[in-house]
């Protein structure tokens, strides 16, 4: 049988209690939004770099544990997975510049390796890096005459 800390109590309690608990969601929300934001926004500026959750924890003033859940309830994903669909994000902006290598794209959005680039890429995205680019590149170009 679950506890109800509510049961047994006067309307008038219910409702100071039910009240109090949505001041402070409310409360928690005003605080946490701002400070996922500066998370995400440290994500953006750290994104070629090795960005550790404790770093990310640490900006948020949590612990790692409370961070990770708090994190995926207000964003949807994982800090790992946020960072890994930013990076892929950027990694779309600089493959539509034909000029940039994949290798070089893979560097500057923070991979270690060109395959780790391509196989996040290919999950997150649904291409491989040169196929997007391609696809980006033959969709601009206009139709052939013939």
């Amino acid at each position: 049988m679950k506890c109800n800390p509510l049961h047994g109590r006067t309307k008038r309690a219910r409702i100071v209690s039910a009240t109090a608990l949505f001041i402070l969601i409310i409360l928690a929300t005003l605080v946490l939004v701002p400070t996922f934001a500066l998370c995400q926004e440290l994500v953006h500026a750290e994104m070629e770099g090795d960005l550790s959750l404790e770093e990310l924890a640490d900006a948020a003033g949590l612990s790692i544990a409370h961070f990770s859940q708090m994190f995926r309830e207000s964003t949807g994903q994982s800090p790992h997975q946020f960072v890994l669909h930013r990076r892929a994000d950027l990694a779309k902006e600089m493959l539509r510049a034909a000029e940039m290598r994949v290798l070089d794209v893979a560097v500057a959005c923070g991979f270690k390796t060109q395959q780790h680039f391509a196989r996040v890429f290919r999950r997150v995205c649904g291409a491989s890096p040169t196929e997007y680019r391609q696809e980006f590149l033959h969709r601009d170009q206009p139709p052939a005459i013939g």
